[in-house]
């Protein structure tokens, strides 16, 4: 619980909340084990995408079905990453919220596609928009960013592609930069690694995606971007508490003047008035002397 004068400070700032639990949780991930969190659409293939790279495949710990099944995140800690399962983005305005109390504490960002429904839908491009105007995401998103196409086996060769270079020219002509784009296939990789089927396994894409979440560059520039993310959060905390001083000081200033203001008409009323009474003694002592 907030202390108490934290929270009546709080309470004066736009948005101050969401400011101090941002940067809040910033701290607080500082020295935790890497976030990898799994956003998109509902439906995306997300939960199977988190089964595969933390090897839950038999027994799923991401709950997947042809239902919505996921209205909360989850949490598991694998291969010294912590995967984070949301809600997906285009269910219910709970969900969304959900969704970005995930994706706050999340390091790496798997953007998980269905090539199935075509290229990025208007949501997934509002999605990505509000993304890169998070607290140091814009220095460091062009890597921590990865771009998922799942159903890999679902469409054609020739199709996925084409799909492919659609996304990345929407993310391109949106963010400025291409992400990392990979093509994978759950039932491929539980398949493959049940039936101890490397090359099948291969093929799924998910050995891939896992050898460029375990590079060591990109978490070098996770731990910058959590640097970036603690200092832009508490700047954008300081900033906020500039302008709500500003405006406090500004509405202090106006009823200064504004009392200032009801003294002077005072006084000239208070004058008017004597000198008003004055003119009617004088005005009655002429006439009764």
């Amino acid at each position: 619980m907030l202390h108490s004068t934290l929270q009546t400070s709080l309470h004066h700032l736009p948005e101050g909340y969401a400011l101090w639990a941002t940067l809040n949780a910033a701290l607080q991930a500082h020295t935790n084990e890497l976030r990898i969190a799994a956003c998109g659409l509902l439906k995306a293939g997300k939960s199977s995408l988190l089964n595969a790279l933390t090897d839950q495949l038999e027994t799923e710990w991401f709950a997947t079905g042809a239902t919505r099944t996921t209205v909360q995140n989850q949490f598991l800690t694998r291969h010294n990453f912590t995967f984070i399962d949301t809600p997906g983005l285009d269910a219910t305005a709970q969900d969304d919220a959900e969704a970005w109390a995930g994706l706050h504490q999340a390091d790496i960002l798997l953007f998980v596609h269905h090539p199935g429904t075509g290229e990025l839908h208007r949501e997934e491009m509002e999605f990505l928009a509000r993304l890169i105007q998070q607290p140091g995401a814009r220095q460091t998103l062009a890597n921590r960013l990865l771009v998922v196409l799942s159903h890999l086996d679902s469409i054609s060769q020739d199709d996925m592609a084409r799909i492919e270079a659609r996304v990345q020219a929407q993310i391109h002509r949106l963010t400025g930069f291409q992400p990392r784009c990979f093509q994978v296939s759950f039932t491929a990789y539980k398949k493959g690694k049940l039936q101890a089927k490397t090359a099948l396994a291969n093929h799924s894409g998910i050995p891939a995606l896992q050898t460029c979440l375990g590079d060591p560059s990109l978490r070098a520039i996770c731990q910058s971007f959590r640097k970036d993310r603690i200092r832009e959060s508490r700047q954008r905390l300081l900033d906020a508490v500039d302008q709500a001083l500003a405006l406090r000081q500004g509405q202090i200033r106006q009823l200064q003047r504004n009392r200032e203001q009801l003294e002077r008409n005072f006084m000239d009323d208070a004058t008017r008035l004597l000198t008003h009474l004055h003119s009617k003694m004088a005005f009655y002592n002429q006439f009764y002397s």
